[in-house]
Parts: structure tokens; C-alpha cells; sequence
């Protein structure tokens, strides 16, 4: 259904790898209720990730080759999900805005590729700046246009950052900031090779991921996505899905272009009746509120969408709908930080998207969910459009 042809791990991702293919109804195991080294006290604990079982993802090869064609669907790119479908009945998407990898997760360890120490950028006067612990949980907004983004990876050197967006970019956060965030990453599945779509800004981004193509569009506000969307797909095949918004300008509107909402566009205060009293739609996404608790630098800081996230998950834990659902945490693009990891090629999603054939810069990724991985790490290559194909299968 989707423009963009679905490789590797890259577009469509075995996200199943991040979640327990047993189907069964087991779920994370708990903590005790004190724990003092627990950040989100009474659930959850860590684990090498071995209660994983039964997947085999045969396919990766040819999805890496670029070996599938537009159109492709879920069960040809990744094969028998049938017991994924049974396990997991609800999907509930939160994409906050503008951090990297590395400026996140860089330096909080459990087997996450992070920063190397003295790890540095050239600052055009003949001196450099190195990587520093923020102080500040809101900080001025880097550049990350379009071309500023080709600029800071510069043909793969990741040199660009300070020279473009200043000596900001190379800041970073350590669990003491974002304890939760830490919490969740460390106990459920993340993963430390997921991508943003596109090497670019906001807009692309999110296209690729309601639709699988940006269509061309390189940058926030150049124009609204004109192509068929997962929601589209959605209401032809009878699926309920909803966006849950802590706004008046939800993000699929403006991407999207939408001069009305649809009435699948609901006030997020909605979604917690919705979670208590079992009647969440199957497909959610939730827009945590513009400029307000979505961690766009310049506009709120990192700890407002944290309490915000911790606030869902607890909702979701308290909810009889947890032993069938799956929270999906990213955030859009990189926003100008820093990352180490010079982002793969991508394959295009149509034969004039030939500017588009490359991943934008490592983002987190965080499945929170009783079948997730307790604990697990993947280093496979996701990207955004790897919730588009997860919501597909």
C-alpha cells in the first residue's frame, strides 16, 4: 500500500523482534513494590531479553536487498505474524519531537551503543567542542533543516553539528535527567539502530510514517502530504483507530493538511476512559500536546513529556486492556543533537524520491508492552516506518 519499498530491517523492520512471539499471557515480571532501584516503583524488571521465543525472521536478506516492491504487505515482508495478532490487540503510537539518540541515551549503558569518551566535533576555528551533560532541561532549538541536516553528517564524517547548529548539539542527558525514560528503556525492548526516516526535519518524518512517502516534501511547511495514508488504509479495511490529542493542532492535521478534523481526532482526555473501560480503538496515536509536552527544544523541556509518558504507561498498567496492548515511544527526528552512528541508505520509496535515499539520524525507540523483550537491546536497523508496517501486520 505504501510508496516506499520496505528493505531490511530498515523500512519495515522485524519490530516483532522487539516484542515475545510466544503468545502467550505472560506478562512482565514484577518488582517488588519498593524497590528503591526501580524509578517507576511495583512493575517491571530486567532481563537479557531470553523470553523471546519462536520468531524467525527469514526474510531480512531480501529486505535488505531492496528485494520487495511498492505494494508489498506485511505478511510478505515479514511473514507469519499470526501470533503476534493474537498477543497484541491494541497499539498505542507516541512520537515526541527533536532528540537524537545520543542525546538521550549516550551515556546510560545496558549494552546501548552510546558515547565513546572525548567524543567531539570541529567548531570551525580551529578548535573543537566536546560532548557535555546538559544542564538545562529545555535548551535552545539546533538547526535541522533539510540541508543543515546533509550539512552535519557530512558524506558520513558526522562533523557538521557544531559548525551548523552550535556547540548545543553536542549536549546530552544522563538517566538522573530522565529517570523514567532510563526506566522504561532498560526494562521493556528499545533499540539503538532506529532511524528517522528521512535526513531532514519534522514533516518528512512524520509523512513517512502516516504514509510511507514525504512525497517529496523535504521540509516543515513546505506543503501538505498529498498520498494515500495508513489512516486511509485503516478505514478501508474497518479498523477503528483514533488520535488522541493534547491539542488544537494535532500533527496529522497539518502534515497531512486535513482543513477539518475527521471525527477519529479526539481530546486526549478521552483516552482514559477509553483504557478503563476496555474500548481503546486498536490503533492509537497520541500527540502529547505542541510545544507543550512533546520535548521540542526551545518550547519545554524534556522532564514535561517525560511525566507525561510515565502518566499514560501508569493509566495503561492500571487498565484491563494491558495483557493485549503495546505502547510504541519515539520521537520524529534528531532535531540537530548529535549522534555518533552515520545513518544507513534507505531504499526510495518511488523512482523520484532519489533525495531521499538515506536515513535521517538515530532517534530512541521504546516498545512498552507485557510481550516486550524484558530488557532487550535490538541493534538491527529500524526506522519510523517500522510502526507503519507493525500496525499493518
Amino acid at each position: 500500500m505504501f510508496a516506499r519499498p520496505p528493505p531490511l530491517a530498515w523500512l519495515v523492520l522485524a519490530m516483532p523482534a522487539l516484542l515475545s512471539a510466544c503468545g502467550s499471557d505472560k506478562l512482565v515480571e514484577s518488582a517488588a513494590p519498593d524497590d528503591p532501584g526501580t524509578p517507576f516503583p511495583g512493575v517491571g524488571s530486567t532481563s537479557d531479553g531470553s523470553s523471546a521465543c519462536g520468531y524467525v525472521d527469514t526474510l531480512s536478506v531480501e529486505r535488505a536487498a531492496c528485494g520487495f516492491q511498492t505494494g508489498a504487505r506485511a505478511a510478505d515482508t515479514l511473514g507469519d505474524l499470526a501470533q503476534a495478532r493474537t498477543a497484541i490487540k491494541h497499539v498505542i503510537v507516541v512520537v515526541h519531537e527533536n532528540h537524537s539518540f545520543d542525546n538521550m541515551f549516550g551515556v546510560t549503558g545496558h549494552g546501548l551503543d552510546g558515547l565513546a569518551p572525548g567524543t567531539s566535533n570541529p567548531n570551525g576555528l580551529g578548535g573543537s567542542v566536546s560532548s557535555f551533560h546538559l544542564t538545562r532541561l529545555c535548551t535552545s532549538d539546533p538547526e535541522h533543516s533539510y540541508e543543515a541536516m546533509h550539512a552535519e553528517y557530512d558524506d558520513g564524517r558526522m562533523d557538521g553539528f557544531v559548525t551548523v547548529a552550535g556547540s548545543t548539539a553536542m549536549g546530552y542527558y544522563d538517566d538522573a535527567d530522565h529517570p523514567f525514560f532510563s526506566w522504561v528503556a532498560t526494562t521493556f525492548a528499545s533499540a539503538d539502530r532506529n532511524f528517522a526516516a528521512v535526513l531532514g526535519p519534522t514533516w518528512p518524518n512524520r509523512d513517512y510514517l502516516f504514509a510511507g512517502t514525504s512525497n517529496g516534501v523535504k521540509e516543515t511547511g513546505e506543503r501538505a502530504l498529498d498520498a494515500p495514508t495508513l489512516f486511509d488504509q485503516l478505514n478501508a479495511a474497518g479498523v477503528a483507530w483514533a488520535d488522541y490529542s493534547n491539542g488544537a493542532a494535532p500533527a496529522l492535521q497539518t502534515d497531512l493538511g486535513w482543513a477539518t478534523n475527521p471525527p477519529q481526532i479526539k481530546p486526549y482526555a478521552d483516552f482514559s476512559g477509553a483504557l478503563a473501560s476496555a474500548e481503546l480503538e486498536p490503533v492509537v496515536f497520541i500527540d502529547s500536546g505542541e510545544d507543550t509536552h512533546d520535548e521540542h527544544p526551545g518550547a519545554d523541556g524534556i522532564d514535561q513529556g517525560e511525566r507525561f509518558v510515565a502518566d499514560l504507561v501508569a493509566r495503561a498498567f492500571a487498565s484491563p486492556l494491558w495483557g493485549q496492548l503495546a505502547i510504541v515511544f519515539t520521537y520524529d527526528e534528531g532535531g540537530g543533537f548529535y549522534d555518533h552512528v552515520p545513518p544507513p541508505s534507505a531504499c526510495i520509496a518511488a523512482p523520484a524520491e532519489t533525495q531521499f535515499d538515506r536515513f535521517g539520524f538515530r532517534i530512541p525507540l521504546i516498545v512498552i508492552s507485557p510481550y516486550a523483550r524484558a530488557g532487550y537491546v535490538s541493534h538491527e536497523v529500524h526506522s519510523l516506518t517500522s510502526i507503519t508496517r507493525l500496525i499493518e501486520g
